[in-house]
């Protein structure tokens, strides 16, 4: 049982992240040449293990939360450009306002998730630590960042997934401030113990692995990497099936119907059951009431050329890696198992689609790879992912039976299969995993969904303004 509702869980889920393929995993070329091929396809298949909860050392007023390229804003630093951002005096009163709950609700958050720290610090600080004691609650600290990884190998090798699943991940810097970030990671996780699978490269050595000027350094984690998703999700589903699970298509939920056991309304009939799980992400507008302005849509877009030459690959990428830069508007790319460059960003959180993802995307990987500007733009495709405004993602339940997951803000393939992992065991009556997220605090949009999403629009153009420096 736990099992198949986390396969299902994690598949429903994974259908919004998707490449362009066949169900042999190649890429279907349109019916028109250079058409523009759109699918709900965020990402590119990248995974990384980050902590997704806000740690309590972080200073009163700083950035805390998940991930390190999808910075969150801040109510203070939109005050601080109220004249840029022409806002009403009642926007920034109410502005202020925000920031200071905000910083409250933080420091709650941090208390909730200080617990194992504080322990090895009281265990470090002895003459004599107890060794199994600094064990157990680094572990408890480093799992949760890491289990979707564990939960994907296993499943790959289990049910037999061709998902070109591969290890080795690189941050690259643009500042030097990227570079102090990097030593801090890994720092960080070499006190985890994963010092044989990291490795802080120069601009020098940067610049033979990836053939570019761009990036002054980078930071290669071996223990995260990079997949075919759809691919992914497709196996997951076969797998699924094959324990039981029954998947029905096109079958939109226009409501749910909250009762000893739940009734789920679809546009041609309903059907009761012990208990539902919400895992539509950006996809879905069920239970407002409760999940309204909880997290925000943001569209991110990926083109793929042509396929490379081998020579082309080792000269830009010989070692496979899925690259990732750190602002906090970002660019990502990797390889595809046919030699694409597969090169996404330009995260939007306007609400509006460009009119050419093709136009906004291709100057970009142009500027990294100039090598690359004759080459022919085969697929471009976008889709939302969702945003939390704390970048921790939204897992609890409305009621006793209808449980959610969502909010994974750009770090959904690791995310969903520790999520789905912590719905199935609440499902089966073991609620610990699952309470370890639903009891961080949540803030929701200022002005509601729709008006606080293009608040959070004005507040990422700092961020944008800011990367340019």
């Amino acid at each position: 049982m736990r099992i198949l509702t986390a396969l299902a869980a994690s598949a429903l889920v994974l259908f919004a992240t998707a490449e362009p393929a066949d169900a042999q995993g190649r890429f279907q070329r349109p019916a028109q040449p250079r058409a523009r091929l759109q699918i709900h396809a965020p990402g590119t298949g990248g995974f990384r293990g980050r902590m997704a909860v806000p740690f309590g050392q972080a200073q009163r007023g700083q950035r805390v939360g998940m991930g390190q390229g999808m910075g969150s804003y801040s109510p203070q630093v939109l005050v601080r450009q109220r004249e840029f951002l022409e806002l009403t005096d009642d926007q920034v009163a109410r502005l202020e306002q925000l920031g200071e709950e905000a910083l409250q609700l933080r420091d709650q958050a941090a208390e909730q998730v200080q617990e194992h720290r504080d322990a090895l610090h009281e265990v470090m600080a002895a003459d004599v630590p107890d060794v199994e004691a600094v064990r157990s609650h680094a572990q408890a600290l480093h799992q949760l960042a890491y289990r979707g990884h564990d939960i994907i190998a296993d499943w790959v090798r289990r049910y037999g997934i061709d998902c070109d699943l591969k290890y080795g991940y690189m941050d690259v810097a643009l500042k030097p401030r990227h570079l102090a970030q990097q030593r801090a990671w890994f720092e960080e996780l070499c006190g985890q113990g994963m010092q044989d699978q990291l490795r802080l490269i120069d601009g020098r050595e940067l610049r033979d692995l990836l053939g570019t000027e761009a990036y002054l350094g980078g930071l290669i984690n071996r223990r995260n990497g990079h997949l075919h998703p759809l691919n992914l999700c497709l196996g997951e589903a076969r797998a699924a099936a094959g324990l039981g699970v029954q998947i029905h298509e096109e079958t939109p939920v226009t409501d749910i119907i909250h009762a000893r056991r739940p009734v789920v309304v679809t546009q041609r009939g309903r059907v009761a059951a012990d208990f539902v799980v919400l895992a539509g992400n950006a996809y879905h507008a069920l239970e407002r009431r409760a999940l309204s302005a909880l997290q925000f849509p943001a569209g991110t877009y990926i083109v793929a050329t042509e396929p490379l030459s081998e020579q082309e690959v080792a000269e830009i990428n010989p070692e496979d890696l899925a690259v990732c830069d750190q602002n906090e508007v970002l660019d990502y790319f990797r390889l595809s198992a046919d030699r694409r460059m597969l090169f996404g960003g330009r995260c939007n959180y306007s609400g509006r689609v460009p009119r050419s993802i093709e136009a906004a995307i291709v100057p970009r990987m142009k500027k990294i790879y100039p090598q690359l500007a004759d080459k022919r733009i085969d697929y471009a495709w976008g889709g939302r992912i969702g945003i939390v405004i704390n970048r921790v993602p939204l897992v609890g339940r409305v009621g006793a039976s209808v449980f959610y997951s969502q909010g994974y803000s750009g770090h959904g393939v690791n995310m969903t299969h520790a999520c789905g992992e912590m719905l199935a065991d609440a499902i089966s009556g073991t609620l610990e995993s699952m309470d370890l997220l639903a009891r961080v605090p949540h803030r929701r949009l200022p002005l509601g969904q729709k008006l606080g999403g293009q608040l959070v629009a004005m507040g990422m153009l700092y961020y944008r303004l800011r990367d340019m420096l």
